[in-house]
C-alpha cells in the first residue's frame, strides 16, 4: 500500500510539471510563416514585421511589439508611399496611422503620418515627436512595446508599416476602437472693408491624452496677397470672435503672394501634450480676392 502510494504521488508531481503539447509556446516568428498558416486571432502585443498590414473602417488600435531597432527616418522621402514608412489607402477628411511608444500618457516617441482630403488632390501630413524624454530624436524606434492606431472614418482604410530592418509579413484587423474626432468645418465668410474675411472652427473633447490638428486651404483669383492660419485654445473657444483673423495670436500668419488660380495654398498643425479637456480648433483667411474655394479639417485624436 506504501509503494502504491509512492508512486502514484510521483506520477501526479510530474504529471503536474509537464506543461500541456497545446499550451507551449512555438518559438517561430508570426512574420516568417505562410499567410495560411498564421493564426486568424493573434494575441496582442502583435509582433511587429517587414511589413504589416492594417484594415479597418473605424479608428482602431492595437498593442505591438518590436523586437529590433527601425530607423523610420528616410531623408528627402516623406513618410507616406513609396519607399516611406507608412502606406495609406482609402477615403476620408484625414485617413491616416500613428506608431507610439506605450508608455504613460503616450508621452515617448511617436510618427504620425496621413493623407487629409484635399482637392483636387490629396495632401500628405506628418510629424514625429521624440517626447520630453527624447527632444532630440532622429526616428528610431528600439525594440520595445508600441501601439499602433489606423485612423478611419466609416469608409475601408488600409494601412502598411513598412519596416525593412525585420522579416516577413502579417494582416491584422483591429478590434479595439479609440476615439477620432474629425470634422471638415463649416465656413463664414464675409465682407470687411476692401477685404473678404473666412473664419471657421469648433469645440471638441480629448478624453485622453492625445493629439490636435488644424488645417485650412483656398482657392482665390490672382491678388497683391492673402494671409491666413491655425488656431486652437486650450478650454472653450472665447466668445464672440474666436476664430477671427490673429485668433488667440499663438501664430504668425502666413502670407500668400499671390494664391493664384492653379494652386491651394494652405495651413496645417499637429499639437502633442495637451491632457484631457475641450479644445477649440479653427482657422481663418483674409483675402483682397472673392474666394472660390476653401475648407478647413480639424480632429481630436485620443492616444489611450
Amino acid at each position: 500500500m506504501g509503494t502504491a502510494r509512492g508512486l502514484s504521488t510521483t506520477f501526479l508531481a510530474l504529471m503536474l510539471l509537464a506543461p500541456p503539447v497545446d499550451a507551449q509556446p512555438s518559438s517561430e516568428s508570426v512574420c516568417t510563416l505562410p499567410p495560411e498558416e498564421q493564426p486568424t486571432q493573434l494575441t496582442e502585443p502583435v509582433e511587429l514585421c517587414g511589413v504589416t498590414t492594417l484594415r479597418a473602417s473605424e479608428s482602431r488600435v492595437i498593442r505591438v511589439t518590436l523586437t529590433e531597432t527601425v530607423d523610420t527616418s528616410r531623408p528627402g522621402i516623406n513618410p507616406l508611399g513609396p519607399g516611406g514608412v507608412f502606406e495609406v489607402e482609402g477615403e476620408g477628411p484625414f485617413t491616416g496611422a500613428v506608431l507610439t511608444e506605450d508608455v504613460p500618457a503616450r508621452d515617448g516617441r511617436l510618427l504620425i503620418a496621413g493623407w487629409l482630403d484635399r482637392k483636387p488632390s490629396p495632401d500628405p501630413v506628418s510629424a514625429a515627436f521624440g517626447g520630453p524624454r527624447h527632444l532630440n530624436w532622429d526616428g528610431t524606434f528600439p525594440p520595445g512595446q508600441y501601439r499602433l492606431y489606423i485612423l478611419a472614418t466609416g469608409s475601408p482604410v488600409t494601412v502598411k508599416l513598412k519596416l525593412p530592418e525585420l522579416e516577413g509579413s502579417v494582416d491584422l484587423a483591429p478590434t479595439t476602437p479609440n476615439l477620432f474626432d474629425v470634422r471638415s468645418l463649416e465656413p463664414r465668410i464675409w465682407e470687411e472693408g476692401d477685404r473678404y474675411v473666412y473664419s471657421a472652427g469648433e469645440d471638441g473633447e480629448l478624453h485622453t491624452n492625445g493629439l490636435l490638428f488644424q488645417s485650412i486651404w483656398f482657392k482665390t483669383s490672382n491678388h497683391v496677397a492673402g494671409d491666413h492660419d491655425t488656431c486652437y485654445y486650450v478650454g472653450p473657444a472665447p466668445e464672440p470672435y474666436p476664430y477671427f483673423p490673429h485668433c488667440n495670436g499663438s501664430f504668425l500668419p502666413d502670407v500668400s503672394v499671390p494664391p493664384g488660380t492653379e494652386g491651394y495654398p494652405g495651413q496645417t498643425s499637429l499639437i502633442r501634450g495637451h491632457t484631457p479637456g475641450t479644445y477649440g480648433q479653427g482657422a481663418w483667411y483674409t483675402s483682397l480676392a472673392e474666394v472660390s474655394e476653401v475648407h478647413t479639417v480639424v480632429f481630436w485624436l485620443d492616444l489611450d
